[in-house]
Formats: structure tokens, sequence, C-alpha cells
């Protein structure tokens, strides 16, 4: 069965394969949303979103995506990607309530973290 879902004067359009239409209410967004995704889950497609620091050229695109598949579950990926020069340099990705953050950002605010527990007295050494 294919569904399409369109946005159509304030409610939602789903048509099936065979033609026929079925008017919603925009109110049943997140009822949509989360049928969406668990078809998604059913056919093992991921959605994930990726935030570097600066525009990822298409084949480092490709490399996340290779390193995603062969790492997960999914046989497909739709990825989001966003740009966050903050992030200073590495990424961010997400896939749904899981989030590996390998920015330098993060690096250096856990190096920083780190550094101040350590306690050093004038004249003393670190071992």
């Amino acid at each position: 069965m294919k569904i399409i879902l369109s946005p159509s004067k304030g409610k939602h359009r789903l048509t099936l394969e065979g033609g026929d239409e079925l008017l919603f209410p925009k109110e049943t967004d997140q009822v949509f949303t989360y049928f969406i995704d668990r078809v998604k889950e059913y056919k093992k497609i991921g959605t994930a979103y990726v935030t570097s620091a600066m525009e990822l050229t298409p084949q480092q695109k490709q490399a996340v995506e290779q390193k995603l598949l062969d790492t997960t579950k999914y046989v497909q990926f739709e990825i989001h990607y966003t740009t966050d020069p903050a992030l200073i340099g590495g990424m961010v990705i997400r896939i749904r309530d899981r989030v590996v953050d390998g920015s330098v950002r993060t690096r250096l605010e856990h190096l920083t973290r780190d550094l101040e527990r350590i306690q050093l007295k004038v004249g003393e050494c670190a071992p």
C-alpha cells in the first residue's frame, strides 16, 4: 500500500494507492507523525540528525551514511544535515533518543572540567 500525505486547506489529504482519498483535520498531526514513524521503524528506515561545524561534502555525507548503516539495524536513512560553527569541529549525530557527540566543543568542555578538578598546591607536583 502506498500512502501520500499532503496538506490541503487546513486538513491532511491521505491518498491511498488505489486513488481513494481521505481528509483529516490538521489536529491529527501527532497521530500521523506517530504512524509514519512506526512504518519507518518497521521498514528499518532510520532518521538521523547530523550537525557539523561546517558544510559536509557529498563524499563526507556518503561516508557518514555508510557508517550509520554499518553500525545500526537500519537498512536506509533519512539524514537531516545542519551546520553549527560553535561546534568548532567534528559533529553531533542524533538518532531517536541516542546522541553521539564528537564535537571539538564538547571535548574542550570535558577537558576544561577535568582540569578544574585537578587542584595542586603551590610547589606540589602532579603524580
